[in-house]
């Protein structure tokens, strides 16, 4: 009876000392299933391979974990935008080190470009600008030249348009808006004179009466 004991105690001692082992195999690349590398790849043929997707969804592109550019299923591109509405979509400031060249024509020099309207490509003006140095500022602008009392004809006045972008030497040309029945054309501009934040707009009164109110004028400037 001792002998059998032992022998089964002995038994169960030396099953307790396996262990499992587990053999792992290093990754294969499939052969008919090519893949990108970090480092670059060979071998690759620009018509059939590519980075992106088959079905209808979007590749998105990251740094730091954070979405920086998207190619959507359409086509459209977004820099800092997810949801890009136009082919390319910049959310930011855009930097052009070289020219702009819409329809690949760059311009000449001191050329300006026009915007060709919704859905059209923008062009080139047909004129150029002479002398572009001498003007910082060129603007377009709507005023009222009013007097109190009356303005009989025949009489000048004088009238003073505050404008803080001017100054004694700027050039400043003035014309009236709209019709006013014919009553524009008895009025007669004699000059424009033109001071550090305001220029001064003389006209005859020749409608052969007398007038009361206000007259709307527009003006372009040249500073």
């Amino acid at each position: 009876m001792k002998s059998v004991y032992l022998l089964r105690s002995l038994t169960l001692v030396v099953l307790c000392t396996f262990s499992l082992q587990v053999n792992a195999q290093a990754e294969v690349a499939n052969p008919t299933s090519p893949f990108w590398k970090t480092i670059g790849n060979t071998g690759t043929n620009s018509g059939t391979n590519f980075i992106g997707t088959v079905n209808n969804v979007s590749l998105r592109f990251r740094t730091n974990n954070n979405e920086r550019m998207v190619i959507d299923s359409t086509g459209f591109v977004g820099i800092g935008k997810a949801s890009p509405t136009q082919r390319l979509d910049v959310v930011g400031n855009f930097r052009l080190s070289g020219a702009f060249m819409p329809n690949n024509n760059p311009g000449v020099l001191n050329q300006l470009l026009m915007s060709g309207g919704p859905n059209n490509p923008s062009a080139w003006s047909p004129f150029t600008f002479g002398n572009p140095t001498a003007t910082t500022q060129v603007a377009k602008y709507y005023s009222v030249l009013s007097w109190n009392g009356n303005w009989g004809n025949g009489n000048l006045r004088f009238f003073v348009i505050n404008d803080p972008d001017c100054t004694t030497s700027s050039s400043i040309h003035v014309s009236f808006t709209g019709d006013a029945g014919g009553l524009l054309d008895g009025i007669e501009i004699n000059n424009v004179q033109t001071g550090n934040g305001y220029f001064i707009v003389a006209a005859y009164n020749r409608t052969g009466s007398g007038l009361t109110g206000g007259i709307a004028i527009s003006f372009i400037a040249f500073y």
